[in-house]
């Protein structure tokens, strides 16, 4: 409704606030998107190779991939030769657990925006 300029045709204010408030929540959390963009690409181009496609695939899937225990070690030995990888997988961390937290959030911030606009709505 606000995109489209029909916000005005609410007419109960609280609505109107309710609604504006929660798209103000997407503007503040797309301020980390770019640097999550950058760090995810950097951190895919040190990580390129280490795992097979088939690891890959199956964790894609929800799968627990097979690998022997020499697989394990080769995987940790490469991974650990990769300049500034430690550093990376704690920021990558620290990334995910923002964007699940900020998801959390957001959808909590829509079950409230539903629940004060069902009175609104009427019978």
């Amino acid at each position: 409704m606000i995109s489209t300029g029909n916000l005005g045709l609410l007419q109960s204010e609280a609505a109107k606030t309710a609604i504006a408030d929660y798209y103000a929540s997407f503007d503040d959390l797309r301020q980390w998107d770019e640097l999550l963009r950058s760090q995810q690409d950097r951190y895919w181009e040190a990580t390129s190779g280490v795992l097979s496609r088939a690891i890959l695939r199956d964790a894609m899937r929800w799968r627990e991939p097979s690998l022997s225990a020499a697989d394990g070690e080769k995987i940790l030995t490469d991974l650990r030769k990769r300049d500034g990888i430690d550093d990376m997988l704690v920021a990558m961390a620290a990334h995910q657990e923002r964007v699940r937290r900020d998801s959390e959030r957001l959808a909590d911030m829509g079950r409230a925006l539903i629940a004060k606009l069902k009175p609104l709505a009427g019978p």
